[in-house]
């Protein structure tokens, strides 16, 4: 009988700030806070309690009925449930540990913007 082994990719982008103005009296620590949206906080929380908790809930207890399974995590998904989820998190690092998972590796962004020489023509622009 063939084996199946499913693979999950989790991404998470920030949300650029649309209002954006350069300000020289702003101070260094601040440029996160002026680059991103403050929408990104909100939508990690609602969509971590809606699907990332659940789903990754039940795949764990999945992988110790037999079931296997891979998750690509990029590093902005990472980095935000870090700062916002560190629960949902370490429900990933429990996955993990799993032997019936694999973590893959993925772009950081997960973007391709940098395979563009001329950024004028970006698909979204």
């Amino acid at each position: 009988m063939a084996s199946l082994s499913v693979g999950f990719e989790v991404h998470q982008p920030y949300r650029l700030n649309r209002h954006f103005a350069p300000d020289p009296k702003v101070k260094k620590k601040d440029v996160p806070n002026l680059y991103f949206d403050e929408v990104n906080r909100d939508l990690l929380l609602r969509i971590t309690e809606k699907c990332y908790i659940p789903a990754t809930t039940m795949i764990l207890e999945m992988l110790d009925e037999g079931f296997s399974c891979a998750f690509s995590l990029s590093g902005t998904i990472v980095e935000q449930l870090e700062k916002w989820s560190p629960d949902a998190l370490a429900l990933f690092e429990q996955v993990a540990r799993h032997r019936n998972a694999e973590i893959l590796a993925q772009t950081y962004y997960h973007s391709i913007a940098s395979c563009f020489q001329d950024k004028t023509n970006l698909p979204g622009r």
